[in-house]
């Protein structure tokens, strides 16, 4: 099958304006998520630093716009032998701005494209590549299944000249809010009889001090503020587990203010707070795209009292809240944790790929490597 496609790279430092047309003249015509949105992406191109190298790809067919990206570059070293210079889809490379942790992340790519051509379309792109920088990895954070099936297609097309390495495999649980409606809102009910049992028991004890009651910001300064209060809770709790958290990282905090001055009165942003008469159970940051909701931070309010448990009381509550406001799914994204396992009806994969050349010193490095595991 013979494609024509014409590829053209721009910088977001210089021609913003026109990868933001073309973002925008594709995005509905493409399936992705919040992470692809033009709130997202363009938020964090606002906030990286300006000697941070981002490129933005098109792909043309007919001169229009059919597929685009953004790669960022590194030049990593492993073992303090192995080096490699890396590209990174949607990502930077580096730690600090990639803990934004995009999730369901991937090309956008046309409708008009059909699934039979897209590897070959990949295919091309890869190539192109080539053309442009030199490389040796392509990093692919937080991917699709999809992503991993194009790239799986396309390594049988590359197969003497790339690797397809699937680096991480993450569990991503979620609450199908139309299964809670069809139980006549009995969520409970669909939970297991063991976290019926936790659930209601850590209700009553906040009861104790009165009823829990849930808020919601109504301006940008009360949002900023509610982030503020997340953000101390979240803190304070990973600095008592000796971590230090994602907020004292400030490109993150940064980066979620200012997304949240962007996208709040579009209605993108839904942060909720939970408290009885006493205090503040505990806050919850979630992204609200098409019919579906993405929890993305949390901030609780732990106690020495175990019967107390404000993460699960604080999903539980806007779970019901999300399932009465006839939103589709309730997503907690990537992370294989007991109360995602707990409270989730259905989950999905999120994976970490790489398609890396076919380098002799990467095959040094996976022989070492096997050898190192087999010793231990």
């Amino acid at each position: 099958m013979n494609i024509t496609i014409d590829f053209k790279s721009y910088d977001p430092l210089t021609e913003i304006t026109t990868i933001k047309n073309i973002w925008s003249f594709l995005l509905p015509n493409c399936s992705h998520s919040f992470f692809l949105s033009i709130d997202w992406i363009f938020t964090w191109l606002s906030t990286l630093p300006e000697q941070q190298k981002i490129t933005c790809v098109v792909g043309y067919m007919s001169n229009k716009p059919v597929l685009a990206f953004f790669i960022g570059e590194r030049r990593v070293v492993r073992n303090k032998l192995f080096h490699s210079q890396g590209l990174y889809l949607n990502t930077t490379g580096i730690d600090d701005y990639d803990e934004l942790t995009i999730e369901y992340n991937s090309i956008l790519i046309s409708s008009s494209i059909n699934e039979k051509m897209r590897p070959i379309v990949w295919s091309e792109t890869i190539k192109y590549l080539d053309t442009f920088t030199t490389w040796d990895e392509l990093y692919i954070p937080g991917a699709t299944e999809k992503m991993r099936t194009l790239c799986s297609e396309v390594i049988k097309i590359h197969k003497d000249t790339l690797v397809f390495l699937e680096n991480k495999n993450v569990n991503s649980y979620y609450v199908d809010l139309k299964k809670i409606r069809t139980n006549s809102m009995d969520y409970i009910g669909l939970l297991s009889s063991k976290f019926r049992a936790r659930i209601r028991r850590s209700i009553r004890e906040y009861e104790k001090n009165g009823e829990i009651r849930m808020s919601q910001p109504e301006t940008i300064e009360d949002a900023i503020s509610m982030l503020n209060g997340l953000a101390e809770l979240h803190q304070q709790e990973w600095k008592k587990r000796g971590h230090p958290g994602s907020f004292s990282n400030n490109f993150f905090f940064n980066f979620h203010k200012q997304l949240i001055e962007n996208t709040f009165e579009k209605g993108n942003i839904q942060l909720l707070k939970f408290y009885n008469d006493s205090y503040t159970i505990g806050y919850i940051y979630n992204f609200i795209y098409g019919e579906n909701i993405l929890n993305y931070q949390c901030g609780f309010n732990y106690s020495d009292n175990h019967n107390m448990r404000p993460g699960i009381v604080s999903h539980y509550l806007a779970i019901i809240y999300n399932a009465k406001m006839n939103y589709r799914k309730y997503d907690f994204l990537a992370g294989d944790y007991e109360y995602k396992r707990s409270l989730s009806t259905d989950a999905n994969k999120m994976l970490w790929l790489v398609l890396q050349k076919n380098r002799k010193r990467f095959l040094m490095e996976k022989i070492l490597k096997y050898i190192k595991n087999t010793i231990k």
